[in-house]
């Protein structure tokens, strides 16, 4: 997990592998081109039908949104492409500001869900099992679907309220 590698970094790790560590992340988030995708899963043990499998999305829409042949409103559709891949919080939010769509924040309940699964590791299956406990929608994958709404309201969200 992101928090243990930047802890054991911060612990053990020189000036400079902490600079080289920050500076690779600030690079990758300055890319301007949402085709990262295409060296992520290039570079990952998932051949493309598998990414889109395991994001429930079917691998020609998945091909077409990672050619740039395909747009879609959907951030749900992004997320789930994300946790297809197993990304960390940190290329996550890169894949939702490049796209682009508001990152995952913890002011919103059902965003605050989802980044904590992120975080923890946990899949796609998952993550939609502890939205739907927690009566937020699930991660859209299909037009039949619910879709979500942000929700920046509530005290238990509230900045106050730490």
């Amino acid at each position: 997990d992101i928090s243990t590698e930047i802890a054991h970094l911060m612990k053990y790790g020189s000036t400079e592998e902490i600079r080289a560590y920050f500076d690779k992340k600030r690079k990758l988030q300055k890319q301007e081109d949402f085709f990262f995708y295409n060296d992520l899963i290039d570079n990952s043990p998932f051949k493309r039908a598998e990414v889109a499998q395991r994001a429930g999305l079917s691998r020609d829409y998945v091909d077409k949104l990672l050619r740039g042949d395909k747009k879609t409103t959907e951030r749900d559709y992004i997320l789930a492409l994300c946790f297809a891949l197993k990304l960390d919080i940190w290329d996550t939010q890169h894949a939702l500001e490049l796209y682009p769509f508001p990152i995952l924040d913890d002011e919103d309940p059902r965003s605050a869900v989802i980044k904590t699964g992120i975080m923890t590791g946990i899949d796609l299956d998952t993550m939609n099992e502890w939205l739907e406990k927690a009566s937020f929608p699930m991660i859209r994958t299909s037009p039949d679907m619910p879709s979500a709404e942000l929700d920046l309201r509530g005290p238990l969200f509230s900045p106050r309220a730490y």
